[in-house]
């Protein structure tokens, strides 16, 4: 519930607000989707391989999350070169890449 409710509120608060939040809005739910893709094919992966516990409701679960990714990705309007370059951006940023390079820049200047 939590991890829909999180996709939710990304995606209200980048409707909300508009041009100025909805791609990074859409792009962090589409990633937070991918996790999810993931995490949902190693649980039914391991639910199947046990063969015993099948549960209806977790397979409608998974396949709901599996869903979630290709509308996410219509949904964000950009193609897979341009979210990967969105991601790459995002990366450097929350890894500081870019601030060093216009620091760099700066001194030698």
């Amino acid at each position: 519930m939590v991890y829909y409710g999180t996709l939710l509120c990304l995606l209200l608060t980048g409707w909300s607000l508009g041009d100025a939040f909805l791609p990074e809005a859409t792009l962090t739910a589409l990633v937070l989707a991918a996790v999810g893709c993931v995490v949902s094919v190693t649980l039914t992966v391991m639910m199947l391989a046990e063969g015993e516990s099948f549960c209806p409701l977790c397979m409608i679960v998974h396949v709901v999350n599996l869903a979630l990714l290709p509308g996410l990705r219509l949904m964000s309007q950009r193609s897979i070169p341009q979210l990967i370059d969105a991601l790459r951006g995002a990366g450097s940023y929350l890894l500081g890449l870019s601030f060093c390079k216009v620091l760099n820049q700066s001194q030698l200047s």
